[in-house]
């Protein structure tokens, strides 16, 4: 799911989907954001946005407790 999809989401379906508030995931994406100006030597734009690659870490380490997910769940979340 892309960011735009999760922010559509209510609090409750969001947390389920994530394991986190939406504030919360908003401070992550803040740091990440950051530590990514840090950086000195500029690099290639990546192509997916710092939300959306947040939100795909969050959602494999929501579902990493139950069973290991398919290989392909990044490349399903990315086309999703």
């Amino acid at each position: 799911m892309k960011i735009e999809k999760a922010k559509q989401l209510t609090a409750r379906k969001f947390k389920r989907m994530t394991g986190v508030n939406r504030k919360t995931f908003e401070l992550m994406v803040g740091l990440v954001k950051a530590d990514a100006q840090k950086k000195k030597k500029p690099s290639r734009r990546p192509k997916i946005i710092i939300e959306d690659q947040v939100l795909m870490v969050l959602q494999y380490w929501s579902g990493a407790g139950d069973a290991p997910p398919p290989e392909n769940t990044a490349l399903i979340t990315i086309l999703d």
